[in-house]
């Protein structure tokens, strides 16, 4: 029977590799054509990711040039206005230059006529006399103060410059710099297209060309121009191309797929040949493997055969001792003959009868449904007898279970550490993700310790949920002023520490909420409660007094500063944190404030009515500030 068995399964395994060889080649086709295509549309993405890096990165660089520039001429107007004879002395006008690393400086009065500056020449030049000088008129105008020219040649040589002008503060007139923009025109130039291309690494099978809505190739990489003369498709194929494609070029297939950026559709080509490069290569292994395998397989079923018949009545006689040993959840299985198969069926039917009369009780409660888990552990024998429901109140694992059910000292233990679990009222938290709470019930006889875990954590989420409501605002979710009093009285003055309670109200609420109606009030409300939220510590409690009105309080802090400067702080990001109202509008919040230094001698009650004082001064002296209470009862 065995030899017979072994022939027929190699026969099978050869048949089965025939047919799994064919679906791997076509599997293979498939996988190789989804990775070029998931490769190229990589490509495209890390391109366009570096579009936007290159383009964010000369946007900063521009700006942070910019406002170095305003300041080096803002620095030379400084000079004039303090020292205006200094325009009048060329060798003082090149210290300057050298001093704020200009490359010329430029002075021009009221009429529009440069009259100083480090390049002689220029000396006389009309403003008005070019289009790119006149600009700077607007200055002597009044339509600004400050004008930054972009990139260009300048009036007098056509020199590629950049010129910055401010407001001459001691008199009527325009002070200039210029500035060769060496360091911006090579940021520009890293910013175009070819430059990138040029500078990705995307793979030597990889082509790239860009196109624009004129269907002119502004860049390619990956072939020479020749070859680049050939390409056919224009601007509209990228949307034949977004989800992948095949087109033939220099009579060849290849695999196509396009995105756009800006005005620019990108096409992303591999050659057919070079997506099945490795196609050969991988079905040799695949078909090595199979054969190994089929071996292997063929060997271990043999020997699985012989094992299995001979050692079964082993295995019987095994299973048989455990259960005269009490483990009455062994299970017989041993099926490899029909005579096994019939054999382990009494032995299991005779020890499901025993079972019956012990886990009655747990039958009907897991038909009802409850969360409760039961248990029974004997005097002798180590088994744990439970039902069904007990492993899944614990979030035991199947592998847990088994091992804390087959030993009973394993499973007091787990018992004990329960106990040691965060505690509310008797019940216990044994699971914090997901929350999980239970309660133990104990009994014991002469012969059995008994126990019921019961599933609690709706009961308690319920209890929690009331609390919560109990103790906090609905609105903002911030604590309410009954519960932030009973915090506050919880926390334990500490000698040398500083304590301060500020109150806080938000300036023109009512023209807000008569402006854009109620429900845009309460948003307003919740937007300060985030930023309220996000000072939350260990060292700070807030909550919302009523309306538009909010308490803060500080504790265990070293000193006042460190106070001030989280203030300072909170202020300067509400400041930068614009919201959009409805009418399109974008403002910061607005809220005035005023703080109460706290004194140990003193009441909570005492520590409000300071801090709406120095509130009130806020309000009536300047909005949007924060006003401290001193002793003498005068703000500050």
């Amino acid at each position: 029977m065995q030899k017979l068995f072994t022939r027929y399964i190699s026969i099978v395994i050869m048949i089965s590799s025939v047919i799994i060889s064919i679906i791997a080649w076509q599997s293979l086709e498939s996988i190789e054509i989804v990775t070029a295509e998931n490769t190229m549309k990589q490509r495209l993405t890390q391109l366009c990711e570096k579009f936007d890096s290159n383009k964010n990165e000369l946007e900063t660089l521009t700006n942070n040039l910019h406002k170095d520039y305003l300041t080096r001429a803002y620095a030379f107007a400084y000079i004039v206005q303090k020292n205006p004879e200094v325009i009048n002395s060329l060798s003082e006008l090149e210290k300057i230059k050298d001093l704020l690393q200009v490359d010329e400086l430029h002075v021009i009065d009221k009429n529009g006529i440069l009259i100083a500056g480090s390049i002689p020449k220029y000396i006389g030049m009309d403003f008005r006399s070019t289009k790119q000088t006149s600009e700077f008129l607007q200055i002597l105008d009044h339509k600004t103060d400050e004008l930054i020219q972009k990139i260009q040649p300048n009036g007098a040589e056509k020199k590629v410059f950049q010129y910055i002008g401010v407001r001459r503060q001691d008199e009527e007139g325009i002070i200039q710099i210029g500035i060769s923009p060496t360091t911006l025109l090579e940021a520009q130039k890293r910013n175009e297209i070819p430059y990138v291309l040029d500078n990705l690494q995307l793979g030597h099978d990889l082509n790239i060309v860009c196109v624009n809505k004129d269907n002119e190739k502004i860049a390619y990489t990956g072939m020479d121009e020749k070859e680049a003369s050939t390409w056919k498709l224009t601007y509209d194929a990228h949307e034949q191309f977004n989800d992948g494609g095949t087109y033939t070029w220099n009579n060849e297939k290849h695999y196509v797929m396009s995105t756009t950026y800006d005005d620019m559709a990108i096409f992303a080509m591999m050659p057919q040949h070079e997506v099945f490069a490795d196609r050969n290569s991988q079905m040799g292994i695949i078909v090595i493997c199979m054969v190994v395998v089929s071996i292997i397989t063929i060997l271990v079923l043999n020997l699985l055969i012989k094992k299995n018949i001979t050692n079964g009545i082993k295995e019987l006689s095994s299973n048989l001792h455990r259960i005269s040993n009490g483990e009455l959840d062994t299970v017989v299985s041993v099926d490899t003959t029909p005579e096994f198969q019939q054999i382990s069926s009494d032995i299991n039917k005779m020890v499901q009868s025993i079972l019956n009369t012990t886990v009655k009780v747990s039958k009907i409660i897991d038909i009802i449904d409850m969360p409760i888990g039961v248990f029974e552990m004997r005097k002798e024998g180590d088994i744990v007898l439970v039902n069904d429901r007990l492993k899944h109140i614990m979030l035991w694992s199947d592998e847990e279970a088994e091992a804390y059910f087959k030993d009973k000292a394993l499973f007091l233990s787990k018992l004990k550490e329960i106990t040691n679990h965060e505690q509310l009222d008797d019940a216990y938290r044994i699971h914090k993700s997901p929350d999980l709470w239970v309660r133990l019930y104990f009994s014991s006889d002469d012969d059995s310790f008994y126990g019921i875990i019961t599933d609690v954590t709706k009961e308690i989420k319920e209890k929690k949920n009331i609390e919560y409501q109990r103790d906090h605002d609905n609105l903002t979710g911030l604590n309410n002023m009954h519960h932030f009093k009973e915090m506050i009285s919880r926390i334990t003055y500490q000698k040398h520490h500083q304590q301060a309670l500020i109150m806080l109200d938000l300036d023109h609420f009512k023209n807000i909420n008569d402006t854009f109606g109620h429900d845009w009030g309460d948003i307003y409300l919740q937007k300060i409660a985030m930023a309220l939220n996000a000072l939350e510590n260990d060292h700070c409690i807030t909550a919302r007094r009523s309306g538009d009105e909010f308490c803060i309080f500080f504790y265990h802090f070293e000193n006042q500063a460190m106070i001030r400067e989280i203030m300072h702080q909170f202020y300067h990001d509400l400041s930068m944190k614009l919201i959009t109202f409805p009418d399109g509008t974008k403002k910061a919040i607005s809220i005035s404030a005023g703080l109460s230094w706290c004194n140990q001698n003193d009441t909570i009650d005492v520590w409000l009515k300071q801090a709406d004082i120095a509130l009130y001064d806020s309000k009536h002296r300047k909005r949007g500030a924060l006003s401290e209470f001193k002793e003498d009862g005068l703000c500050k």
